[in-house]
């Protein structure tokens, strides 16, 4: 992964995907049951709550995969207490209020601000189609990926990565926006998910395999657009 040049702009999906890789590896690692050690545990908490606290809306990323794994069979306590998920419950809110603490002014600045950016790019029935394809978009990828993992086309971690996309795709369709910047974190981890299947060594037909080396390809040509490689 790279960030963007000099000339480009540095948005906060940039930093916020670097931030929570290495937790979207954990959660792979916790789904298989692998040993972690607290203080690595800890740190790739505390690393992730500093990208998810860039926007409210990303906390929906975190609670998509604490869903992940209470489904493949942990207890909701017991993934709650997970070190990583404690250190970003605790930490996320703590730089919210410490942000409010140094900017008291921040709050009132965001209420005024937000209309302006809410009608930037287009209007309420732009918004509204963004919300309605997005949420029909979340819904059949939500159904694909469970497919393909009925199907053994993905492992722990692929999951993970993938469960991490749908999360941010979520928020794109919460926010109601769709500028390119927007869609990083969720292009970027698909061309994972696609990139670790094609040199995974499973079987594989052709078809599948020519579409997602077309979408690599395409992630590749479009990235220096978005900042991200």
């Amino acid at each position: 992964l790279q960030l963007p040049t000099p000339e480009e702009q540095v948005n906060r999906e940039h930093v916020t995907l670097l931030a929570v890789l290495p937790y979207l590896v954990l959660v792979g690692a916790r789904i298989e049951r692998r040993t972690v050690p607290l203080s690595l545990a800890a740190t790739v908490g505390a690393l992730a709550a500093g990208g998810l606290a860039q926007k409210p809306f990303f906390v929906v990323v975190p609670l998509a995969l604490g869903l992940l794994e209470w489904r493949r069979g942990r207890s909701a306590l017991e993934v709650a207490s997970l070190p990583e998920h404690l250190v970003i419950g605790i930490s996320v809110p703590l730089i919210w209020l410490a942000q409010l603490a140094a900017a008291p002014g921040w709050l009132e600045a965001a209420r005024w601000y937000w209309p302006l950016y809410s009608r930037y790019g287009g209007g309420l029935a732009i918004q509204l189609g963004v919300l309605a394809s997005g949420a029909a978009s979340l819904v059949i990828a939500a159904i694909l990926l469970w497919r393909w993992r009925a199907r053994g086309h993905i492992d722990a971690e692929g999951e993970a990565l993938a469960v991490g996309a749908l999360g941010f795709f979520l928020c794109i369709v919460l926010q109601a926006r769709s500028l390119s910047y927007h869609f990083v974190p969720v292009v970027a981890l698909v061309a994972l998910v696609g990139l670790r299947w094609l040199v995974s060594g499973r079987d594989r037909t052709l078809v599948p395999a020519a579409l997602v080396s077309l979408l690599l390809v395409v992630v590749m040509l479009r990235s220096p657009w978005d900042g991200v490689r």
